[in-house]
C-alpha cells in the first residue's frame, strides 16, 4: 500500500470559526416524539472526536439566557456602559463556547440579535471589540455543537425516527459538515439499516463538495459493493474534484464491472477527463497548490482536514493549519500522480513546489502532522529534483505570485543549473522571466545567477542583467512605498508613519488609478498602504495585483476595528496581506509591516543584507568584466555603477572601483580617478590600485587636470601611499620626468 494511504493517523478533530445553520433551539423535542427511543446507530467506538465541547455538565447558570438578553437590550438602547457589563459576563472563560450557543439559539431572538450585532459594530465605549468576540465565542459554540461526537452518533440513530426527529438529524448532520462522513459512511458501508443506509447517503450527498474528499479517501480501501455506492454518491454530489479518484476506480485491474461502470458514469457526468490517472491527479495537484478557495473544506477556520483509510479506525481525519492545507493536499495528490508514473515530472514539480511553499508558510509554533517527518528537506528535494523539473518548480512558483517560493526556487536552481538555463524548459524561460518579477529582491537573485553563469548565446532580456546587478551595488537596502486613501489626511498620516519607519513613499493618491496616472509609481513597490471603505480598499487591492509592476507587492490594509472582522474576511488567506487597527500603537503598525514582508519576501533588506547583495553583485560584474563577454556589455552598469562609487563606502567602494576599472570608457575612468583624488589614507591607496588596473587594461583616459593632481600625489605622497600613486602614474603611461626628478632631488 502506498505511503499517502497509510501516512494519516488519529488525530482529534478541531473546531474553528464558521458560522453553520442553527438547530439546537429544539433540541428538547430531539429524544423522540410519541415516546419513541432512537434506534441503533450501527457505529462503534471509531467515530472521530472533537476538540469542541464534549458531552458533560453545563457551564451556563439560569442568569445566563438574563445576560444575554440584557446584552442584546442595551446595545439596542445604546447604553455601552450597561451593555459592556453584560458582554463581559458573557465572554468569561468561566462560560464555554458551546454552552453559549446553546442557550442563545434556544431563546428564538429571530432578527433581534442580529440587529443588536449590527448596532453594537458601530458602537464605542468598547462595546464594538466585545462584539466582535460575542460573534466569535458564538460561531465557535455553534461549531462546537455541530461537531461533537455524542450528538452527531444520536442525530445518526434519529434517521431511523419519526419524521420530525429525521428532519432535526439531517439538520444536525448536515451543520457538522464533512465531520459527519465517517459516521454516515459507517451506515452505507454495512448497509445493516436500509433506512438509515438510504438516509445517511442522502445526508452525504446533501454535504455537497465537503464530502469529496473524504468519500474519495476511502474510495480505494472498501470492498466491491461499497466502492459502488460511493461512487454513486460522488456522482449525485457532482463536485469535480472526484473525477481522478473515480478513473483510478475505473482503472483497477481488479475492479468488479459494477465499480467501473459506476465510476465510468461518474466521470461523463462531472465532465470527464481526458488522460492518465497520473494525468489527473496532476491536474487536482495543481488546483490545490494555486490554492482554489472552493477546493479549501472549511477556508475561514484555522485547520482542516487531511483524510485517509486506516484499517483500524476506518475513515480518519488528520487536522493540518490551514495555512498549509492547500499544499499538503497537493503534495498527497502529487505523490498519487507519481505511483501511478513515476516519470511525471509534472508531478515531481508540484510536489517540491509545495514542499517549499509548506515549510515557508507553516505558522509559528505549530505542526505538519502529514509531511512534517519527511527524512528529507525542502531543500534537498528542489536540488535533487535537477535542472529542467527545478526550472518547472520556479515556474509555478512565479504564476502563484509568492515571492518566498520564486526565492527559494531560484536559490535551489542556482545550485544545479548553469547557462543553459536560460534556454528554459517546456516552452518557458522562468529564469528569464524572474528578472521582471515584481519583487526587488528576486531581480537581484535571478540577475545574479545570470551574471555567474555567463551564458555564451544571447537570451531575452539580457540587457537587464547588467544595470539590475548594478543597481544592487547601489541602492539594495532601499525601501519604496506608496499611499492610497480617500481622505487626505490619511494620506499624509500614513505616508509620515512608513516614512519614520524607513520607507521612501513615492507618491498617495485617493485611489491607486490616480496614483498610477500621476507616474510617481512607475517601478516597482516594497509596499503599498491603503485606507477606506471596504470597497475601496478591495478596489485598491485588485489594482495592485493588476499593476505588472506591483502584482506581488505587500499590502498593508488600515481599518476601523469595526470593518477589521470582515476584511479579515475577505482576505483570509491572501498571505500578502497585512491589517492594522487605526488608533493602535504605532510600534504595532510596524510589526505588523514587518511580519507582512517576512512572511512575502523574507523581510525587509536590512544595511547588512544590502551590503551582501552589493558583493555577490560586484563580483558577477567583475567575472563579466573579465570575460569580455559577447552576451552581456558591462558598460550598461556605467551610470549606476558611478553613483555607487560615490554613494558607498569601505569594502563595497572598492570593489564597486574594481568594476568600474574594467569599464572600457573614458568617463568610467575619470569617474575612478575623480574619487580616488579625493579619498585620502588607505582608502585612497586602495583605489589607486583600482586606477592601475583601469590604466593596464583600458589605457590612459584621463583627464589633463587628473594628470596633475597624480602627478602632485606622486611627488608629496611617502609610504603605502606613494607606492600605489606611482603604480597607477606608471600604469597609465604618464611621462617619466617624475621618475627622473625624483631621482635626483
Amino acid at each position: 500500500m502506498s505511503s499517502f494511504h497509510t501516512r494519516a493517523s488519529m488525530f482529534a478533530l478541531a473546531s474553528a470559526l464558521a458560522l453553520v445553520p442553527s438547530v439546537w433551539a429544539q433540541d428538547s423535542d430531539m429524544n423522540g416524539d410519541e415516546g419513541e427511543a432512537p434506534g441503533d446507530t450501527g457505529v462503534g467506538t471509531d467515530a472521530p472526536k472533537t476538540t469542541g465541547a464534549a458531552t458533560k455538565q453545563s457551564t451556563a447558570t439560569p442568569q445566563t439566557a438574563g445576560q444575554v438578553d440584557q446584552f442584546l437590550h442595551h446595545i439596542m438602547m445604546a447604553r455601552p456602559d450597561l451593555a459592556a457589563i453584560a458582554g463581559e459576563a458573557l465572554l468569561s472563560d468561566s462560560l464555554s463556547a458551546a454552552d453559549l450557543a446553546q442557550v442563545v439559539d434556544g431563546m428564538n431572538l429571530g432578527d433581534k440579535l442580529d440587529r443588536a450585532i449590527r448596532r453594537g459594530r458601530a458602537m464605542s465605549g468598547g462595546v464594538a471589540e466585545l462584539v466582535g468576540r460575542f460573534e466569535t465565542k458564538l460561531e465557535r459554540g455553534r461549531l462546537d455543537l455541530a461537531r461533537e461526537t455524542a450528538r452527531m452518533a444520536e442525530a445518526v440513530a434519529m434517521l431511523d425516527g419519526t419524521i420530525r426527529q429525521q428532519g432535526l438529524a439531517r439538520a444536525r448532520l448536515e451543520a457538522a459538515g464533512e465531520y459527519a462522513v465517517p459516521m454516515l459512511l459507517t451506515q452505507v458501508v454495512d448497509g445493516r439499516n436500509p433506512k438509515v443506509e438510504i438516509a445517511s447517503a442522502d445526508v452525504i450527498v446533501a454535504i455537497g463538495r465537503r464530502s469529496v474528499l473524504p468519500l474519495a479517501s476511502a474510495l480505494p480501501s472498501l470492498d466491491p459493493s461499497s466502492q459502488r455506492k460511493v461512487c454513486e454518491m460522488l456522482t449525485q454530489i457532482g463536485w469535480p474534484t472526484a473525477v481522478p479518484f473515480l478513473q483510478e476506480a475505473a482503472e483497477q485491474p481488479n475492479a468488479s464491472s459494477d465499480v467501473r461502470e459506476a465510476a465510468t458514469r461518474g466521470i461523463t457526468r462531472l465532465g470527464g477527463f481526458r488522460g492518465t490517472v497520473s494525468e489527473g491527479y496532476t491536474s487536482l495537484a495543481r488546483q490545490f497548490f494555486r490554492r482554489e478557495l472552493q477546493l479549501i473544506p472549511y477556508a475561514d477556520e484555522t485547520v482542516n482536514n487531511v483524510w485517509a483509510w486506516d484499517d483500524f479506525g476506518g475513515l480518519t481525519p488528520t487536522p493540518v493549519p490551514t495555512a498549509i492545507f492547500s499544499d499538503v493536499m497537493a503534495m498527497r495528490l502529487a505523490e498519487r500522480a507519481l505511483d501511478a508514473d513515476p516519470a511525471n515530472t509534472q508531478a515531481l514539480a508540484v510536489f517540491v513546489a509545495a514542499n517549499l511553499r509548506r515549510q515557508n508558510d507553516l505558522p509559528e509554533g505549530a505542526v505538519d502532522p502529514v509531511f512534517g517527518d519527511l527524512d528529507h528537506s525542502p531543500q534537498f528535494f528542489a536540488t535533487v529534483v535537477g535542472t529542467t523539473v527545478g526550472q518547472m518548480v520556479l515556474a509555478l512558483a512565479i504564476e502563484s505570485q509568492d515571492t518566498a517560493l520564486v526565492r527559494d526556487a531560484i536559490a535551489a536552481l542556482a545550485q544545479t543549473g548553469g547557462a543553459s538555463v536560460v534556454t528554459g524548459v517546456g516552452g518557458k524561460t522562468p529564469i528569464i522571466d524572474s528578472l521582471a518579477y515584481p519583487d526587488r529582491r528576486v531581480q537581484f537573485d535571478a540577475a545574479i545567477m545570470l551574471g555567474e553563469a555567463l551564458p555564451s548565446t544571447r537570451f531575452p532580456q539580457d540587457t537587464a542583467v547588467v544595470p539590475l546587478l548594478a543597481t544592487a551595488a547601489r541602492t539594495a537596502g532601499s525601501q519604496f512605498a506608496a499611499v492610497v486613501a480617500p481622505d487626505s489626511e490619511d494620506q499624509r498620516q500614513i505616508a509620515a508613519s512608513l516614512a519614520d519607519k524607513g520607507f521612501t513613499v513615492v507618491g498617495t493618491a485617493a485611489t491607486w488609478d490616480d496614483l498610477v496616472a500621476s507616474a510617481l509609481v512607475g517601478g516597482m513597490l516594497d509596499l503599498v498602504a491603503t485606507r477606506g471603505r471596504s470597497d475601496q480598499i478591495q478596489e485598491t487591492v485588485s489594482g495592485v495585483r493588476r499593476t505588472n509592476s506591483t502584482a506581488a507587492a505587500p499590502v498593508l490594509l488600515v481599518v476601523t476595528e469595526e470593518d477589521r472582522p470582515a476584511i479579515e474576511r475577505l482576505f483570509v488567506l491572501d498571505r500578502r496581506i497585512g491589517i492594522w487597527t487605526a488608533g493602535a500603537p504605532e510600534e504595532t503598525m510596524a510589526n505588523t509591516i514587518d511580519d507582512l514582508v517576512m512572511r512575502t519576501s523574507g523581510g525587509r533588506i536590512d544595511a547588512g543584507e544590502a551590503v551582501a547583495y552589493a558583493m555577490r553583485s560586484l563580483e558577477a560584474l567583475h567575472s563579466i568584466a573579465l570575460s569580455r563577454s559577447s552576451v552581456y556589455q558591462i558598460e550598461d552598469g556605467e551610470k549606476a555603477l558611478a553613483e555607487a562609487l560615490v554613494t558607498r563606502e569601505g569594502s563595497v567602494r572598492i570593489a564597486v572601483a574594481n568594476v568600474m576599472a574594467l569599464i572600457p570608457t573614458d568617463s568610467a575612468q575619470i569617474k575612478l580617478l575623480d574619487v580616488t583624488l579625493l579619498a585620502s589614507g588607505d582608502e585612497q591607496a586602495e583605489l589607486l590600485g583600482a586606477v592601475a588596473a583601469s590604466g593596464r587594461r583600458n589605457g590612459n583616459r584621463a583627464e589633463a587636470r587628473q594628470i596633475a593632481a597624480l602627478r602632485q600625489l606622486v611627488l608629496s605622497s611617502s609610504g603605502s601611499l606613494a607606492d600605489a600613486a606611482a603604480t597607477a602614474y606608471g600604469a597609465l603611461g604618464l611621462p617619466t620626468e617624475e621618475a627622473v626628478q625624483l631621482i635626483i632631488k
